[in-house]
């Protein structure tokens, strides 16, 4: 039986076409998914415990509903091969628990111990010449300035809890869910507002947020701009205007693998294909209650 011959009735057992297929395990015990059959029958064995253990996992795997049964045939003069065969199926299973065992210590280490949240050191303040620079943390950095001292802010917040940036229990992207980011997030906001120059703007840079399948029970995108504006206006700011900077849907792809920009997807269901996913920079002013005209206004040449 020629190599094409062989992968003939192999796939014609896989489509179902050909109830009942003869063959070895080193032929078709890797690689294949039988699991609409239950019933197999071994006619000997060899020393290979990773053949005899292959060759039932095409049966007895993921997506197998029924009871798996297998049949093994021996001689008398194969008592050795399964002794063998047996002694190493305990030591695999011996094995399996040890790995598990210590990856789980491992994983507490890493995560129960040295991953555990830390406290904030004090901010550290350098200036020179029209400048001055501070490493700390922003919501005790600008607890401390002087109100009415800032006239522009741009930066980039944490996006809810979409990524981990510190272990320190401070910062804002260590949060729950969106509902305890921006409660964290509006000490922030509150204290930016207090101290920028009446008129003067404040820029943030966000952009929507992906909902997945398994976690959010759906899969799309959360209106984390919208919140953004929300929690600014319930602090005073003015939404004054937004800033959309498109990217490369293709970039986007290769970097994710996100589903609604896979060519696949197009094809099979174009409703789940998507555009890429833009940034934004929204820009919010001070407005002061009762000033007609601010005290400091930024004028360009004409």
């Amino acid at each position: 039986m020629n190599e094409t011959e062989r992968e003939a009735n192999l796939a014609a057992f896989t489509d179902g076409k050909a109830r009942v297929i003869v063959t070895k395990p080193e032929i078709a015990g890797f690689g294949l998914n039988w699991q609409h059959s239950r019933i197999s029958v071994f006619v000997g064995l060899s020393f290979s415990y990773e053949r005899f253990y292959q060759a039932i996992r095409r049966q007895y795997r993921f997506g197998q509903k029924r009871t798996v049964q297998a049949h093994i045939i021996t001689s008398d003069a194969e008592a050795a091969c399964g002794r063998i065969v047996n002694a190493k199926q305990i030591q695999h299973e011996a094995m399996k628990s040890n790995m598990a065992a210590a990856m789980k210590e491992i994983q507490m280490e890493n995560f129960g111990g040295s991953k555990a949240l830390r406290a904030t050191h004090k901010p550290i303040k350098h200036d020179g010449d029209g400048w001055t620079l501070y490493h700390g943390d922003c919501v005790d950095v600008t607890a401390g300035m002087d109100s009415d001292s800032v006239g522009l802010t741009v930066y980039s917040p944490p996006f809810s809890n979409l990524y981990t940036y510190s272990d320190s229990m401070a910062d804002m992207g260590n949060s729950e869910d969106d509902a305890e980011f921006i409660e964290h997030y509006k000490y922030l906001i509150r204290d930016l507002y207090r101290v920028t120059i009446p008129g003067r703007l404040s820029v943030v840079h966000c952009k929507d947020m992906p909902m997945y399948k398994g976690r959010d029970g759906s899969a799309g995108l959360r209106d984390f701009p919208g919140m953004i504006v929300r929690a600014h206006e319930e602090c005073g700011w003015t939404y004054h205007s937004r800033v959309t900077i498109w990217k490369d849907p293709v970039i986007e792809m290769q970097r994710t693998k996100n589903h609604g920009l896979l060519h696949k997807i197009l094809c099979k269901d174009s409703c789940n294909s998507r555009q890429g996913m833009a940034d934004y920079l929204i820009v919010f002013r001070k407005w002061v209650p009762g000033l007609d005209v601010f005290p400091d206004p930024v004028c360009g040449k004409s």
